[in-house]
């Protein structure tokens, strides 16, 4: 019984695809040409963001790289890289005095970001840009550098350190 029911089944899809046959041209003259698009779609996006480990400020700006490799993306998509953390709303970023002893107040250490000669905090916190292109590779938004702002001789020596976050995402125009 099971295998008549199967067999039913099997018999009912096999009718159905038959039944779902399409043709480009219906030619019905001898030398008719049609003209049929070929198209294939590969659905894979997928990118590498590379950010640095450490980012070391310096008095007069450090440029560091935001870079990206593998990229394949579709034509309306691109990637923004963004500080998500870690940053104040006009783009400082404050580091602290470390092994400091105890009894001591923290000693802190303001520092920028800037983009393309840009504080980030007038650009939304965007330091990277990528788009699909030619040079799909090349931040949009240019060199992204940080530098220390109120380092004089009353600045007590140290390390100084803090963590900022960074956020990918792919967007769609």
């Amino acid at each position: 019984m099971n295998k008549k029911i199967l067999m039913g089944i099997l018999t009912a899809v096999f009718i159905m695809v038959m039944g779902e046959t399409v043709y480009a041209a219906n030619m019905n003259a001898d030398g008719q040409t049609a003209q049929v698009p070929v198209t294939y779609t590969v659905s894979n996006t997928s990118f590498v963001i590379t950010i640095p480990a450490v980012i070391a400020p310096g008095a007069e700006g450090t440029s560091f790289e935001i870079g990206a490799s593998g990229m394949n993306l579709r034509p309306e998509e691109y990637i923004e890289v963004s500080v998500s953390s870690g940053c104040a709303g006009d783009g400082t970023v404050t580091l602290k005095r470390q092994n400091v002893p105890e009894g001591k107040p923290v000693a802190t250490l303001s520092t920028v970001f800037s983009v393309g000669g840009q504080n980030i905090g007038a650009n939304g916190f965007l330091v990277g840009r990528f788009e699909d292109g030619a040079d799909s590779r090349v931040n949009r938004l240019g060199a992204v550098s940080m530098s220390a702002l109120n380092v004089d001789e009353n600045t007590e020596a140290g390390d100084y350190m803090t963590t900022v976050e960074f956020k990918v995402k792919l967007k769609s125009r």
